[in-house]
């Protein structure tokens, strides 16, 4: 059978579904017709080794099986997965089972393949990779590039390449969002069949304000690329086995998938009975949702009661007086821009930056590099000390002294924010008590959830600590074992209101 003549019974919103499914450089919807789609499909099939990338090792398996033989009825519900899986991907008619014309050169040539230990492995890798993100809908490519690097100990920096596979283009797509919060672009990666979704599922997640959690299990993700669902657990497999008999089974999984992402179950009352709904909401209470999270319901319900626990740990108090006073902040910058221009002067780190006298004057991106050398060489200090360009009093130059003390991090958390002091835990086990220069720092750390990672230096003025005015905060989402463990480290770590 032709695949032309199975393509020409999609509607346009079906062939362009499938056309950007499989094809990478995709022109605009009504900007391509279904000839020009169908052909493009074609093409990219004819690439060496795509067809190969695109199927899993049991697709494949069938795949040699069909070439040598026709399909039982017992065949039929053995690769049933395997024959829609095909059949959506257009290699083979669903209803005859048959290799497309189009698609028998490509079948073989990627049955040629001999696949050893490593590319088994990799197949794995893939199925992992899709299996996390069905689990969670959407989420940041960082955050599943971090999961991966730690399941997996590979290098981040050849993710780029593998997450451009056909097999992972296939089953996901990327898009960006603007957060406010952070004001940048984020990069997100969405299992395809929910993409509709995404919009349901952000407003859903605000209910529960959750960072969510990742599954790392490779063999329950493996479960969730090949069902949607851990058919290993038995309420789960008891309700699909019973799901299988039913007389619109195709229609009830996929209201039963929609269920268990969104969490809602409006369109399951139309064609059940009460007691199988009770069954189905039973079973799916177990089962991790994109709309919680990550989490299933029972696991959120036991994560909104540690949260409460660790409301207290991670304090957010109103602040109050958590900076220094007018003049001591005028001091500050005084004493500190001081000693910025003078590293500049002397290094000639940034030659287009001009006297630096004034806060109020300073571009406080044109002096970071200068703020990162002299904290990079402390010994300048005593440099400026002995030359004393301003001609300041000895107490002035003690405080300038005491700027050697001074600790770089970009591993710092901020923990809370108390009605005096911002709380910063470092991962010497100590929560130094900070204080902002003219405002309090949850003014610049704002609409963030505690704890965040941040980069900052914290320095000694006149017996508190301060921060040296630039701060910037790392975008992570913290699961529940990350947030549970950083306040086990707060737990035990002891406060500190000097360096």
């Amino acid at each position: 059978m032709k695949l032309e003549k199975k393509f020409n019974k999609y509607d346009e919103y079906q062939a362009y579904s499938l056309y950007e499914s499989l094809v990478y450089n995709v022109k605009d919807f009504g900007k391509v017709n279904k000839k020009e789609m169908l052909k493009e499909i074609i093409d990219v099939y004819k690439i060496d080794g795509y067809l190969y990338s695109i199927c899993t090792l049991r697709e494949l398996e069938l795949l040699r099986y069909l070439r040598k033989n026709d399909l039982t009825k017992t065949d039929r519900k053995k690769y049933d997965w395997e024959i829609n899986e095909l059949s959506n991907k257009l290699i083979i008619n669903k209803s005859k089972c048959e290799i497309y014309e189009e698609q028998v050169d490509n079948v073989i040539n990627a049955l040629k393949t001999k696949i050893n230990k490593q590319m088994k492995n990799q197949k794995d890798f893939y199925v992992f990779i899709v299996g996390v993100v069905r689990t969670n809908g959407t989420m940041l490519v960082k955050s599943l590039k971090n999961l991966v690097v730690n399941v997996f100990n590979v290098d981040e920096n050849l993710l780029g390449e593998e997450f451009n596979n056909p097999f992972i283009h296939y089953y996901c797509c990327c898009y960006q969002e603007f957060k406010s919060e952070d004001e940048n672009w984020n990069e997100y990666i969405c299992y395809r069949n929910y993409y509709d979704y995404i919009d349901e599922i952000n407003e859903n997640r605000k209910k529960y304000a959750l960072s969510g959690t990742f599954h790392s299990s490779v063999e329950e993700n493996e479960e969730m690329f090949y069902y949607g669902y851990h058919l290993s657990n038995e309420k789960v497999r008891k309700l699909f086995d019973e799901v299988k008999k039913h007389r619109m089974k195709s229609m009830l999984l996929k209201e039963i998938e929609r269920y268990r992402v969104l969490g809602s179950h409006s369109g399951l009352a139309y064609f059940i009975d009460k007691e199988m709904l009770s069954k189905i909401e039973d079973a799916l209470s177990i089962e991790p949702s994109p709309s919680y999270c990550g989490f299933s319901k029972k696991e959120l319900e036991e994560e909104k009661k540690k949260r409460e626990n660790l409301k207290i740990i991670f304090s957010r108090v109103m602040q109050n007086d958590a900076h220094l006073p007018r003049r001591g902040a005028d001091q500050f910058y005084k004493l500190y821009l001081s000693l910025i221009d003078y590293v500049n002067q002397k290094y000639e780190i940034n030659l287009d930056v001009g006297k630096i006298e004034k806060q109020e004057e300073t571009n406080p991106e044109l002096i970071k590099d200068i703020d990162d050398y002299l904290w990079k060489h402390k010994n300048v200090i005593d440099e400026y000390i002995k030359d004393n360009p301003l001609n300041l009093k000895q107490d002035e130059l003690d405080i300038v002294a005491n700027f050697k003390s001074a600790l770089t991090s970009d591993e710092f958390i901020l923990v809370g924010f108390d009605r005096d002091y911002t709380r910063i835990l470092s991962n010497d086990g100590i929560i130094y008590m900070v204080k902002g220069i003219r405002d309090n720092i949850d003014k610049m750390i704002k609409n963030r959830e505690i704890p965040v990672h941040i980069k900052t230096t914290l320095l000694m003025f006149k017996g508190k600590i301060i921060h040296n005015s630039f701060m910037y905060y790392r975008d992570i989402d913290y699961s529940s074992d990350l947030r549970n463990e950083i306040a086990f480290l707060c737990d035990k770590a002891k406060e500190c209101y000097e360096l």
